[in-house]
């Protein structure tokens, strides 16, 4: 009788983690959608001779974040637990197949939000900086994430064992955005 239900949880288990990954692979991408928010709303305050600049821009951060995270944003935010500040594995993301779909979904989400960060800032800076400065800040700003990104998000973070609490990860990246906001302006 309980080898027959254990079966039964397996069977399950399977389903309600694929519905994890859905969810999580939706809600990513509705994240993503930002990016062409900010995107057209930075290219009507910009000057015509730039709204190429600036939609090229938030296209490259999205490809330059997203590889930056990929490498070693996601093990400074997600990785092993070596302390409450940052993390030291997981660098190049590799899953087994049998975490594969979590895993992976759980680092496009995060990634989503770290790409978004970059995407925010990048109005204060159209009409400002050179293409490849900002190819550098897009890679740059990955990791300048990812520290906050473990203190509040990660379970045992300095931040959330404190008591903080972070709604979908918003807060982490307006905390970095205003950061540098003010420091560029």
């Amino acid at each position: 009788m309980s080898s027959n239900k254990n079966n039964s949880n397996n069977r399950y288990s399977g389903i309600e983690d694929a519905n994890d990954v859905c969810w999580i692979l939706t809600s990513s991408f509705l994240i993503f959608t930002m990016q062409t928010g900010y995107a057209l709303l930075e290219s009507g305050i910009v000057s015509r001779k730039n709204e190429v600049n600036i939609l090229v821009k938030n296209a490259v951060n999205i490809i330059c974040g997203s590889l930056a995270f990929w490498l070693f944003g996601y093990a400074l935010s997600f990785g092993l637990p070596a302390n409450q500040f940052i993390g030291y594995g997981d660098f190049i993301v590799n899953a087994n197949e049998e975490n594969m779909g979590r895993k992976y979904s759980e680092m496009a989400f995060q990634l989503a939000y770290s790409t978004t960060s970059t995407a925010i800032i990048s109005g204060s800076m159209s009409e400002r900086c050179k293409f490849i400065a900002y190819l550098l800040f897009s890679s740059v700003n990955t990791f300048i994430y990812c520290v906050p990104a473990r203190w509040v998000l990660r379970k045992g973070g300095w931040l959330q064992v404190l008591g903080t609490v972070d709604i979908g990860g918003s807060g982490t990246v307006h905390l970095v955005c205003k950061s540098f906001i003010s420091i560029i302006n």
